[in-house]
């Protein structure tokens, strides 16, 4: 018997409406909300809210729930509100989930406000309810083994870190940075590596920006832009004194590269010619992200991405624009 009410406000894109062919109920990859939601064993989605009342109703065909035009026609409380608006209305639908919805977990998709002021406002809200932002890496089992090993010294030295990104320092930078925040801890210096490469590949207000950052447990820090508009890009290299870490293909794909003897040039260390390729489990995130909620609700665990998690990266990005 299922257990947990939950809502998503924001029919778009990460929120329930992405093409049939890369996710839907019978597809493997959960790529929405509303898919985690519908999967779930112990969550009833007993809802879709969107001003747009043409697309809630299809989406909500699509996942076997009711649809809404906005949060006060729901007739229930809810247990689980996942907030998948445009940044500018995070702060009213995060409102909306506390005080009309009931909500006792709310969702925020990444960055959780336009900005580090919005952003503030949802984190100093009155009603103390537990807020979870999803920043998905975070979520995932072998990013979060990665920040053990490195918090344990397993690793050794972190030489560097190289993310590629593309459409936004904001859009997509932001899930960057909040990843070097996780792994490498308190941010020390920020500098803009070169003003005029910046690229417009998302929207003028929020361009892809060449960064260097250092970090408590990684002193080279490297977010080096790519263009959008040609192919979509994100990928992170990690060197580590025992060996080289490369998530590809945004991340669904580790390929370690292990430290051994050179058998050609001479008598020391390089790293192997050939990986060692793991599948990681990215296209699972929003499911361990319910999961996470559920543990919240229960009192078993703490939000696995808080809101001040999400001012952080607000703050380094402030200071980017700064820069500019």
């Amino acid at each position: 018997m299922k257990k947990y009410k939950a809502v998503v406000i924001g029919a778009g894109s990460i929120g329930a409406d992405k093409p049939d062919q890369f996710d839907s109920p019978k597809t493997k990859a959960i790529l929405t909300h509303a898919h985690a939601y519908y999967k779930h064993p112990e969550i009833d989605l007993v809802g879709i809210v969107d001003v747009d009342s043409k697309r809630a109703k299809r989406m909500a065909k699509k996942w076997n729930t009711i649809s809404y035009d906005h949060a006060f026609s729901i007739p229930e409380f809810i247990d689980i509100v996942s907030v998948c608006t445009p940044d500018h209305i995070h702060w009213s639908a995060v409102y909306n989930a506390v005080n009309v919805l009931k909500a006792k977990v709310v969702i925020i998709e990444k960055p959780a406000g336009e900005n580090e002021a919005i952003c503030e406002s949802i984190y100093n809200d009155d009603i103390k309810i537990p807020k979870i932002v999803n920043y998905t890496r975070r979520f995932e089992p072998f990013y979060q083994g990665l920040k053990e090993q490195i918090k344990n010294k397993e690793l050794g030295e972190i030489f560097s870190c190289t993310i590629h990104y593309d459409r936004g320092i904001i859009r997509d930078g932001s899930h960057a940075i909040d990843l070097c925040n996780f792994l490498f801890g308190r941010w020390n210096y920020l500098e803009i590596l070169k003003k005029g490469l910046k690229i417009n590949d998302y929207k003028k207000e929020d361009p892809s920006i060449p960064v260097f950052l250092s970090y408590e447990k990684c002193k080279s820090v490297f977010l080096i832009p790519s263009d959008g508009r040609a192919y979509s890009m994100f990928e992170v290299d990690i060197m580590t004194e025992k060996g080289r870490y490369i998530f590809r293909n945004h991340g669904t794909q580790l390929d370690f590269y292990e430290v051994e003897k050179e058998k050609t040039y001479g008598n020391y260390n390089a790293l192997s010619i050939k990986p060692r390729i793991l599948r990681t489990d990215l296209t699972y995130c929003l499911s361990y992200l319910v999961d996470n909620a559920i543990d919240v609700l229960e009192k078993k665990a703490k939000p696995i991405c808080t809101m001040q998690d999400a001012l952080r990266v607000h703050r380094i990005i402030d200071s980017i624009f700064e820069q500019l």
